[in-house]
């Protein structure tokens, strides 16, 4: 029922690890597929050392994440993808409850869990105790926590509804996979497992270095233009977007491009400006001898104030 999907490049301190969190598995999958996406630090030959029944190693010039994902879809055997990032692993439990998951909502595109981010061993999203839950509203998830719904190393999707909405987007630095689901959200009901399934361990990456960035924003565009989201998920998917929006904003400023924050601040339809602290940005820029922290606590006491009167359902 489960094929596995682990993207590979210069992960060889990590696979190992990975690898050894997909054996000890209660539930053990069917098959499990390592992209090398054109390692050069050895990490595809310790792969193909293992000892895990069903693993296959596939091998392509290196490409990105999103194309060494993609490869590996396309040669799954089984109806549901899991994927798991090279230096992340699964807790024992993750594809018995993926599955159960999965046979209790047949209707469902998706299966995401909640994960602990490492070293802190924090829970990254809420609620994150009770029973699954078929999701009536995605977007709103997200919102109510951060912005943040599914991970990419806690997700397993239906292999015929990720190919029909176009797979991950290859040649997008950044948010990659966030665009996807995205897309996917819009595409159909999707289940939320509360019990933490999956360890991100966290690292500094391209985001320490350039402003936070994602195709949420364009893809959003996209789909309103081709009238793809569903009258019920409108307000909440343009909330999501906007939010994401502010987010790269956000990052611009603290990397001192006004000019560009100034421009990407003025695209955001006006009847989203007030309910995602556009007027927060807004203010920061017009006003830059203004401390900082003063814009940012005001912006955290509307996100307090949105989710208050905002349930999750």
């Amino acid at each position: 029922m489960i094929s596995v999907v682990i993207p590979l490049y210069n992960k060889a301190p990590y696979i190992l690890r990975a690898l050894d969190s997909v054996a000890r598995q209660t539930w053990q999958p069917d098959e499990v597929l390592v992209v090398d996406d054109g390692s050069t630090d050895g990490g595809g030959e310790l792969a193909a050392r293992f000892p895990l029944q069903g693993l296959r190693i596939l091998r392509q010039a290196n490409a990105g994440v999103s194309a060494a994902r993609n490869l590996g879809v396309e040669n799954a055997r089984q109806p549901w993808v899991a994927f798991l990032d090279a230096d992340d692993e699964w807790e024992p439990r993750f594809l018995e409850c993926m599955e159960q998951a999965a046979l209790q909502w047949p209707d469902s595109n998706a299966v995401f869990a909640n994960f602990w981010a490492m070293p802190a061993c924090h829970i990254a999203r809420s609620p994150a105790s009770g029973p699954c839950r078929k999701l009536t509203d995605y977007f709103r998830f997200c919102l109510r926590n951060d912005g943040g719904g599914m991970w990419s190393s806690a997700v397993m999707v239906r292999k015929t509804i990720l190919e029909a909405i176009g797979g991950f987007p290859c040649g997008v630095a950044q948010g990659e996979d966030v665009d996807t689901w995205f897309r996917l959200g819009c595409a159909g009901p999707i289940v939320y497992v509360p019990e933490p399934l999956a360890r991100y361990h966290t690292g500094l990456g391209i985001c320490a270095h350039h402003p936070v960035d994602s195709d949420i924003w364009r893809t959003y565009g996209r789909l309103v233009a081709t009238q793809a989201i569903p009258r019920k998920l409108q307000s909440s998917a343009g909330l999501l977007a906007t939010e994401q929006r502010l987010r790269h904003i956000g990052s611009l400023l603290q990397f001192g491009d006004r000019v560009e924050a100034q421009r990407k601040l003025a695209d955001i339809p006006w009847q989203y400006r007030w309910r995602s602290c556009w007027w927060c940005y807004w203010g920061a820029l017009q006003w830059p001898g203004v401390s900082q922290r003063f814009w940012l606590r005001l912006k955290r006491l509307h996100q307090s104030v949105y989710r208050w009167t905002h349930p999750l359902r």
